[in-house]
């Protein structure tokens, strides 16, 4: 499996002083094309998914695209999923598959915008996601300006430091530029990298130049989300985005230096008391609704043994997002309420284990 965890390979980015492409990923064609310029250029990338169609069967289907191509990939991939503030999109990016998520607050409210993140950091580090966040500048006082003005470094630093987050994206400008050199505010990445440790994002657009894509890494740039562009989202385009940032040639050095993303099975083994047997199957309909919406719940499956003679009669197969979920899991009112309320008082004979998947 190629899937990295997002906190280790965006720390090697920084360390080593080279960005990760983000690659929006909207239809099959484009995740096949970056998959084969990760591979030529050997290289890490981050694969966005942002599906075309809102339906749950479509964004469930590109989620889970980008999950297996990536676990079949030979280079490191991490995935990264884009929300508002919203709890239950939280859960839902996670339990797709993400090992990372980029959140804009809805609010434009400085103290509103800290406490909608802080809470969704809060549970993304509980269940080992990498959070990470984009403050928005004020409301423009004029309705026809044309842009809105850009929130201040302090609150940039405080915003990331009050929700604790592992990425800031910041806005650095150059997009509105119509001349062949972009002018980017260098100096805005700069202070607010020398106050706080954590690698920063930006969205860049058109071409960068070798000089400019170095200073902004030199100011803490470890994250690039190229120009949404229908021409960047070739494979050749591709491949000249992750050789101009630094990670084309790389991907031997992160595998190594990269903890593997590895889901967790929480199997538990039991039996039903005889009075309790007649009502079983709804309480495990019950138990199947209930904890399949806890962050960093991937899947939830029970089952029935095919011998007669078997010890246990029945199982739970829960899949976790990663080893962190399974504390995260225990302690979930969800999980308390159900276990305590429905599973526990038939089920005195259990057998439970965590497994680390291995393929």
């Amino acid at each position: 499996m190629a899937i990295v965890s997002f906190t280790d390979l965006l720390r090697h980015a920084r360390q080593h002083r080279y960005a990760l492409s983000i690659i929006p990923v909207s239809s099959l064609t484009i995740l096949a094309d970056a998959l084969a310029a990760a591979h030529t250029q050997r290289a890490p990338v981050i694969l966005a998914p942002i599906p075309d169609r809102s339906d749950r069967p479509s964004v469930k289907a590109l989620y889970a695209a980008c999950e297996t191509a990536a676990s079949e990939a030979d280079v490191p991939i991490a995935l990264l999923g884009y929300q508002s503030a919203a709890a239950d999109t939280l859960a839902q990016r996670i339990n797709l598959g993400c090992n990372a998520v980029h959140i804009t607050p809805t609010s434009r409210n400085f103290p509103d915008a800290v406490a909608q993140i802080k809470a969704l950091a809060e549970t993304g580090r509980a269940c080992g996601i990498a959070i990470g966040g984009w403050l928005s500048g004020a409301p423009a006082a004029d309705d026809a300006a044309e842009s809105e003005p850009l929130p201040p470094v302090a609150e940039c630093i405080a915003f990331a430091e009050r929700a604790n987050l592992e990425f800031l994206e910041v806005d650095i400008g150059g997009g509105e530029s119509n001349k062949r050199r972009a002018k980017f505010d260098y100096d805005r990445l700069r202070r607010i990298s020398e106050t706080i440790a954590i690698p920063l994002m930006v969205r860049v657009e058109g071409d960068v130049l070798p000089d400019q894509i170095y200073r902004m890494i030199e100011c803490g740039v470890a994250l690039a989300h190229p120009s949404a562009a229908a021409s960047a989202r070739t494979a050749a385009a591709m491949e000249e985005q992750f050789k101009a940032w630094g990670a084309a040639g790389r991907a031997a050095e992160v595998l190594a230096h990269c903890r593997p993303w590895q889901l967790v099975e929480h199997v538990i083994e039991f039996n039903v008391q005889a009075d309790a047997l007649p009502r079983v199957d709804e309480i495990l309909k019950i138990g199947r609704q209930q904890l399949a919406s806890i962050p960093g719940v991937r899947r939830v499956r029970t089952g029935q043994a095919i011998a007669p003679d078997a010890k246990y009669r029945f199982c739970w197969l829960v899949t976790f997002a990663n080893e962190k979920v399974v504390a995260y899991y225990r302690d979930h009112p969800l999980h308390a309420d159900y276990a305590n309320t429905y599973f526990r008082p038939i089920a005195a004979d259990r057998l439970t284990i965590d497994y680390r998947t291995t393929g």
